[in-house]
């Protein structure tokens, strides 16, 4: 026999190496994570951390990028980012930011907010200077990564650049990366 999963509606949230607030924020006494150092505190990194989820089956380790999944009884259980993609997709009740670019795009012009995309740049920059002089600005440099990241996906839309080219141009560079990093630890 053939059985189709019910479509059901879930609350989930991805681990992204940094967002450990809000992953205890959503997740709650279901979760138990070891901060193995301190230095992200101060804006110096990924905090290296040790989390895992009491589930219905016991606890589960929960890797960088998995998405955490809170199902329809409360319970917390991870689940691996290519597994998460192809069983769900964002419910019709979440923002469709796409059109909220396009919009903005169409209302203020391309040429507006290709100023824009330079503006918000711009402004991040002088967070990252003031940063290097030893200014704590952990909340205004998230405020203009945001923007940045904001007028960035419009780019994408002005200059008609899908996520599949991206995904391998950041692909090549990664690898590229990880090739002279390897020259470099072994020129140490």
């Amino acid at each position: 026999m053939k059985y189709r999963k019910k479509p059901v509606e879930v609350e989930a949230i991805q681990w992204n190496g940094i967002n450990l607030t809000e992953i205890k924020e959503f997740v709650g006494n279901y979760l138990d994570c070891i901060i193995l150092d301190d230095a992200w505190k101060v804006g110096h990194g990924i905090p290296h951390v040790i989390m895992h989820i009491h589930t219905l089956e016991g606890d589960m380790k929960v890797s960088r990028n998995d998405y955490i999944i809170k199902g329809v009884n409360g319970e917390f259980y991870p689940c691996k980012p290519d597994i998460f993609e192809k069983t769900y997709e964002i419910s019709s009740d979440t923002v469709n930011y796409n059109n909220i670019y396009e919009k903005a795009i169409n209302t203020y012009g391309e040429n507006a907010q290709l100023d824009m995309v330079i503006e918000e740049m711009s402004e991040l920059i002088k967070e990252i200077c003031k940063k290097k002089r030893g200014k704590d600005n952990h909340d205004a440099i998230t405020e203009e990564i945001v923007d940045v990241e904001i007028m960035l996906e419009q780019l994408k839309i002005i200059c008609d650049i899908d996520n599949v080219d991206l995904d391998n141009a950041k692909n090549y560079k990664i690898n590229r990366l990880m090739a002279r990093l390897e020259v470099h630890d072994k020129n140490e």
